[in-house]
């Protein structure tokens, strides 16, 4: 469950109202997040691949939101090596209003057809800056055991004068 933010809960009178593509709202901070996807650990097979398969994986970091927010950013191809890709990509977001976005990870085999198999999504309110192991989801939202990604995330408040 996510609470309804702050701005959206004061009344401001008549014309209170919230432009869905507008890029900063009154009283919310902007956010600065860099993210570097360092490696994945056993990354698990598709469930109808062959048995001697092996996954080409590529990490998908979308930020879901506002329209302004929206973003997406994938990292290198790494071929034939699902049981410790090293990655090393950095990405840089700006999300303009942090209490309605989440970041997802997505976690793609790149083989012969582009197929899901595992994913993550997090508030970004629950987002924390430092080394962080992210725990992987099946597809179906199951948990996918000893699964994951290692990632370094920076995040910074922007003044309202920085552009």
């Amino acid at each position: 469950m996510v609470l309804k933010p702050e701005f959206l809960i004061e009344d401001t009178g008549p014309n209170n109202s919230v432009s869905s593509s507008s890029a900063s709202l009154p009283g919310v901070l902007p956010k600065s997040l860099s993210l570097k996807v360092i490696s994945g650990l056993h990354l698990p097979k598709s469930d109808n691949a062959a048995p001697t398969e092996v996954i080409s994986p590529v990490v998908s970091v979308e930020i879901h939101g506002m329209p302004s927010d929206r973003a997406k950013s994938e990292t290198k191809q790494i071929s034939q090596n699902g049981f410790h890709p090293v990655f090393n990509d950095n990405f840089r977001f700006t999300v303009s209003n942090p209490e309605m976005a989440f970041l997802r990870f997505a976690v793609l085999d790149m083989g012969k057809t582009e197929r899901l198999v595992g994913q993550h999504t997090l508030p970004f309110h629950a987002i924390r800056s430092g080394f962080r192991t992210v725990h992987l989801l099946s597809p179906t939202g199951h948990t996918l055991a000893g699964t994951c990604l290692f990632v370094h995330v920076t995040i910074n408040t922007l003044s309202p004068w920085s552009k």
